[in-house]
């Protein structure tokens, strides 16, 4: 009997060990597995929400985009309208002359009212520079035609330094007889062709 005894108790002590190994090691290896699991199974819901992200993000980027795109269009309408209007300006500015009685150079009540238009222009464009022509009708000499021409012109162009326009911004010419506005020979052409033209000749 004590012979078995200590056979058996080496082989007990032997033995426990590797009982412990594999109660203590089973419970860590479902641990693993179960955090393995765990990650396999949260990993779709990340990919989700990654995925959400990214069409928040495009949608966000597609508004900011529509919007600027709607500023841009704005911004070219308002350009647009500008450009049309200062066109509009200008061609009423060159378009619209000042008229002289028979063998006049004195201001009309009415030529006095558009110089003050043209002024008006002309203080609101400072970069614009002019020439103004002084017209006559047929009747009389041709170099009578030219100095009365002259001094039509330099009427106006000494009633827009009074109200303001520098001096260098202004030239002049007189065409007398030689350019008519109406070419046919009646009162209504003459009436047509006593006239002074204001061209832009530079603008920046």
């Amino acid at each position: 009997m004590n012979v078995w005894l200590r056979g058996f108790w080496p082989m007990v002590f032997a033995i426990l060990p590797l009982l412990f190994i594999v109660i203590v090691g089973c419970p860590k290896k479902e641990e693993l597995v179960s955090e393995t699991e765990s990650a396999a199974v949260s990993e779709p819901a990340g990919a989700e929400k990654s995925q959400a992200d990214k069409e928040k993000e495009l949608k966000e980027e597609a508004r900011r985009l529509e919007e600027e795109r709607a500023r841009q269009l704005e911004m070219e309408k308002a350009r647009r309208l500008e450009s049309e209007r200062i066109e509009k300006l200008r061609k009423e500015f060159e378009n619209v002359d000042i008229h002289f009685e028979y063998d006049k150079f004195s201001l009309t009540p009415e030529a006095r009212n558009i110089l003050r238009k043209k002024y008006e222009y002309l203080a609101n464009h400072s970069g614009v520079a002019i020439l103004i022509e002084g017209h006559c009708d047929e009747r009389g000499t041709i170099e009578y035609n030219v100095a009365l021409g002259d001094r039509r012109a330099k009427g106006a162009r000494d009633y827009l330094i009074r109200l303001g326009v520098e001096p260098a911004r202004i030239e002049m010419i007189s065409y007398g007889e030689e350019m008519p506005l109406d070419t046919r020979h009646t009162e209504e052409a003459w009436v047509r062709n006593r006239r002074d033209k204001f061209v832009i000749i530079h603008e920046d």
